[in-house]
């Protein structure tokens, strides 16, 4: 969908690119317009909003099982810089942690492999000369313990290694977290309520409006990132 909000950037497209083929989503729009309906919301964005930096949004992750996802976004993205549409930044909506896409997003780890195939895709749309930009950040839990100093524990140490990964981009201008207070976050509904019956706390603050080691993890991550 198309939308302008009220500062210098407009999420122009989100979630065009089907996970599972790579190829844009079949809807009412393509089949009338085929592909280039993606070039009209970007045209038509661009001049309601001359001034505006146009987003396309996605939830691609680093995982094997988002290989397909990836590749997909990047022809996307490399099909319109080709055809002159003005695209200027990739949102990368970073929900991440194992339960919100554990097939692409993988365990709860983001190691040397997991960094290699994120760093080949960052590295692709950044070559393009997009910007790039964290647009629905939080942390996801599948896996992790009860005990709740434990479990902030592995969220915030999760989240540490990813940001640090990211904020080493210099073309990365903002990170958007998707909800601050655990007990407004879509997670609570997605993908079933915890087997223990806990409350999840994929968040930088608790139901009490506290904040937590996710939030400390996220200021030492701007704190340290290169200026």
């Amino acid at each position: 969908g198309a939308s302008v909000v009220a500062f210098d950037r407009a999420d122009a497209v989100n979630e065009t690119v089907d996970e599972t083929t790579g190829e844009i989503r079949d809807t009412v729009f393509t089949r009338h317009l085929g592909p280039t309906a993606i070039d009209i919301c970007f045209d038509a964005a661009a001049k309601a909003a001359p001034h505006a930096k146009l987003v396309y949004n996605d939830y691609m992750g680093w995982g094997a099982g988002s290989a397909r996802h990836r590749d997909g976004v990047l022809k996307l993205l490399t099909g319109m810089k080709s055809r002159g549409i003005k695209v200027d930044a990739l949102g990368v909506q970073s929900h991440i942690g194992p339960g919100t896409n554990p097939e692409s997003q993988g365990p709860n780890t983001f190691n040397t492999t997991d960094q290699a195939a994120w760093k080949q895709f960052l590295d692709a749309a950044s070559g393009m000369g997009l910007r790039l930009a964290i647009t629905e950040f939080d942390v996801s839990e599948r896996g992790t313990p009860s005990d709740i100093p434990e479990r902030d524990r592995q969220i915030a140490a999760l989240a540490r290694r990813y940001l640090d990964f990211m904020f080493a981009y210099r073309n990365l201008d903002y990170v958007m977290a998707w909800g601050m207070m655990d007990h407004y976050s879509w997670l609570q509904l997605y993908s079933g309520k915890r087997p223990d019956g806990m409350l999840k706390r994929p968040t930088p603050y608790d139901d009490n409006y506290q904040p937590k080691p996710l939030r400390q993890a996220i200021a030492e991550a701007f704190r340290n990132a290169p200026q």
